[in-house]
């Protein structure tokens, strides 16, 4: 069993390493953390509040339609990153589901994402932060040893392990998982 409170502390180290604000945001949408706990970490992140709204709004009445939740992958996607199937991907991970990009193909296909080209030539870096496929894989893995009880009060530790053990020996550690 994976841990909401988990989950969320490990979003939030994620962030602190580095990861984009926005795919985070996504995640825990998509992960369906609670209300409150989205509220908080947005609100510390500088969203708008229209987004913030949206994404609290989603969480609380989980029985939305796919047509709700595209609207809210396109409200995200045009806050300036295409990172929305990074946070698909991600929340898959976390969730032990298989990601569904049905709509984020949509999303893409209505031209309102913007791609990691156009940021580069922005003058946005994103060649040095791991990959959403990547980040699930460690995520899922420092979830897990959460979960098991047996890490609880080192978490911080162990993803900060998980994660220069990763940059120093490329996927093996997560790959054992």
């Amino acid at each position: 069993m994976i841990l909401p409170g988990a989950s969320a502390a490990c979003l939030k180290f994620l962030y602190s390493d580095g990861v984009p604000p926005l795919s985070l945001a996504m995640a825990a949408l998509m992960c369906r953390l609670s209300p409150d706990e989205v509220f908080i970490a947005m609100r510390s992140l500088k969203f708008e509040r229209r987004l913030i709204d949206g994404a609290v709004k989603t969480l609380s009445y989980p029985d939305k339609t796919p047509e709700d939740e595209a609207s809210m992958y396109l409200a995200f996607a045009s806050h300036g990153a295409d990172i929305v199937g990074d946070a698909i991907k991600l929340s898959a991970a976390v969730s032990g589901k298989t990601a569904d990009m049905s709509l984020y193909n949509s999303c893409r296909a209505s031209g309102r994402c913007v791609s990691l080209d156009t940021l580069a030539v922005r003058g946005e870096d994103f060649s040095s932060r791991l990959s959403g496929s990547d980040i699930g894989r460690a995520l899922r893995h420092a979830l897990n040893l959460v979960a098991s009880g047996e890490v609880a009060n080192e978490h911080d530790e162990i993803m900060k392990k998980i994660f220069a053990d990763y940059r120093k020996t490329g996927n093996n550690i997560i790959n054992n998982t």
